[in-house]
């Protein structure tokens, strides 16, 4: 049988001709005919939902967001919030991202005010979690 039709937990499933992980509720599946390849659906496949969390940011870079200190986003990870926040405020990518997608060395994340280094974009989030944009600096 095909995965995609089984919807085993962590096997892919496939949306619009895209393959995508499976995370959401196992169908359900009558008795049903197998000659024909058919077999009825009772229960439904939930897509993936992306976690609602609020990002800080230092005054340096409210600048592309028009002076917004807090901003809500959605993602999964720390990466996908800031991809996210990045797409909505034009600049602020380049302000937090070096051309090959890490963090600039001067940037510091943390989340629920716990330092995410070293995992740092690919940190976990979940709904309400908050994320904090800070700029070392140094000097004397």
């Amino acid at each position: 049988m095909r995965k995609d039709v089984l919807g085993i937990r962590g096997a892919p499933w496939t949306v619009k001709g895209k393959e995508q992980p499976f995370t959401g509720t196992v169908p359900i599946f009558a008795a049903g005919s197998r000659e024909n390849g058919t077999v009825p659906r009772l229960g439904t496949v939930t897509e993936k939902k992306s976690m609602s969390v609020k990002v800080s940011l230092h005054r340096t870079h409210r600048q592309f967001t028009n002076g917004l200190e807090v901003v809500e986003v959605r993602g999964e990870t720390v990466g996908d919030c800031l991809d996210h926040l990045a797409q909505e405020y034009p600049g602020l990518g380049e302000a937090l991202f070096e051309k090959k997608g890490k963090l600039k060395r001067h940037i510091e994340v943390f989340l629920n005010l716990e330092s995410t280094y070293p995992q740092e974009l690919a940190m976990p989030v979940k709904d309400g979690d908050e994320i904090h944009v800070a700029v070392m600096l140094a000097g004397g």
